[in-house]
């Protein structure tokens, strides 16, 4: 596994958090990253299928 490293504000390089000590997780691997993204994207869809639904029912 490759750790991820950053330049801290004295220009130390650092790896994952040095406040807590442990390493940063990439953003698809955050479960609150899925309901931001997944969430409106299901609205979206939701709304695309209403409207097609909706065209088709059209007297």
């Amino acid at each position: 596994m490759m750790l991820m490293q950053r330049a801290d504000v004295s220009g130390r390089m650092v790896s994952g958090d040095s406040v807590s000590g442990r390493l940063s997780a990439p953003w698809w691997k955050e479960p609150l990253m899925w309901l931001v993204l997944g969430l409106p994207a299901s609205v979206v869809v939701a709304g695309i299928y209403t409207i097609i639904l909706a065209s088709r029912s059209m007297p």
